[in-house]
């Protein structure tokens, strides 16, 4: 009895006890502490990367055509040389708010919370980026292929005037430029041309500017309309009659005959699996219509002697296009029209990766305050003088913001 009294009352050894108790808690809220620390730096790095990842992907926007699978792309560069994470980023572009957003994520595994839960901790950030843009040097006469010579061809005494507007060529050959008769010129608001001059550089003003770049498609990837069921099949109107057209699916392609007078109601004409074409002195009229093309065989050949006074639609999946040929239909076959002084166009004829000859003489497209043709190559023959402009000031049809050059201000907001 008197030993266990002892024992009882023998207090060396106290501290160890306590230390043993408490060491515990201690150094797993020590190690909470070294976890939430290590997250926190994961987290600020994380963020700095989304940041970056955000407003240069924003920047990028000022090049033409750009979607948000470019952006994405954009962002995964800066993500991918900056920073170890699992998964993509993700982007969401709003293009009315002009705002863009970046998320990203990745795993940390910790130390000492693990003894709780193995799993690892997902660490998500967000970059929002607000912006600003200024459009100017708005592009009206586009050859989109990157080689080849004579991709912009003017014969006989063929002329181009675009003051108030640009005119941008492709390809990086030495000659992708002609201008092959003594009286052709080209005078416009700025002459880009990747490549060079095969003749006729004195009748080209300004001089072309000595460094371009390729600009891509700004319509390839563009928001396309979605084609019905066939509304009319191998139409055809006949030689001098006078009508009037609706919307809707002409499948196997439209055919105007000579002389007649043609009035398209207002609206969207999807033209499927064939070509729009005209004979003889015939006339085509209208104000609010767009035409798309789609499928094999399409093609735009409006013989001499066709005028036309076509202004494009203001609302709808093809506002502000009076052409439009899809890029993923068949390429195969080129377009054709002529022009003179009874010819009126406003708004842009897409033609994508589609060859385009333009015959006529006379003053072509005179008054019209929005013209603008994009195409693989481009050829002028005759006397005539193309008269192209953009100035949003004194049109009702929208102009796509793919013409214009961008320069973008853009500011963190998140």
């Amino acid at each position: 009895m008197k030993k266990l009294i002892k024992f009882l009352a023998d207090k060396r050894g106290n501290f160890a006890i306590t230390f043993g108790l408490t060491i515990m808690p201690v150094m797993f809220l020590t190690g909470m502490a070294i976890d939430y620390s290590e997250m926190q730096r994961h987290r600020w790095r994380l963020q700095e990367t989304a940041d970056a990842s955000a407003l240069y992907a924003t920047k990028q926007l000022e090049q033409a055509g750009r979607t948000e699978n470019d952006l994405l792309g954009d962002a995964k560069n800066v993500v991918a040389s900056d920073f170890d994470i699992e998964g993509d980023p993700e982007v969401d572009l709003d293009k009315k708010a002009n705002r863009l957003t970046v998320t990203l994520h990745k795993f940390y595994q910790p130390t000492f919370l693990s003894i709780i839960d193995q799993a690892p901790i997902k660490i998500g950030v967000l970059a929002e980026v607000a912006y600003d843009e200024v459009f100017e040097g708005a592009k009206c006469f586009v050859s989109l292929s990157e080689s080849g010579s004579g991709v912009l061809t003017l014969n006989g005494n063929s002329k181009i005037d675009a003051k108030k507007c640009g005119v941008h060529v492709n390809s990086d050959s030495s000659k992708a430029v002609d201008l092959n008769g003594s009286n052709t010129e080209i005078e416009s608001e700025s002459n880009c041309f990747v490549g060079g001059v095969d003749s006729g550089l004195g009748r080209i003003q300004p001089p072309p500017e000595t460094s371009c770049a390729i600009l891509p498609d700004p319509f390839n990837d563009y928001d396309l309309p979605t084609v019905g069921n066939c509304t009319y099949t191998d139409y055809k109107v006949n030689a001098n009659r006078t009508v009037t057209l609706n919307p809707g699916v002409y499948c196997g392609g439209l055919s105007i005959g000579s002389g007649a007078q043609v009035t398209f109601s207002p609206g969207l004409y999807i033209i499927k699996n064939g070509a729009f074409k005209t004979t003889g002195s015939s006339h085509l009229e209208g104000e609010g219509v767009s035409f798309y093309f789609t499928g094999d065989d399409i093609a735009v050949n409006f013989s001499g002697g066709t005028t036309f006074h076509l202004v494009a639609m203001e609302t709808g999946d093809m506002a502000g296009f009076i052409f439009f040929f899809d890029p993923n239909s068949d390429m195969t076959k080129s377009s054709e029209f002529s022009g003179n002084s009874n010819t009126y166009f406003e708004g842009l004829m897409y033609f994508g990766n589609r060859d385009l000859r333009i015959n006529g003489s006379g003053e072509v497209n005179t008054g019209s305050p929005f013209s603008s043709i994009v195409a693989n190559t481009i050829t002028l023959n005759g006397s005539a003088t193309l008269n192209f402009n953009i100035d949003a000031a004194h049109t009702d049809v929208p102009i796509p913001e793919e013409l214009y050059e961008k320069s973008i201000t853009a500011y963190l907001v998140r």
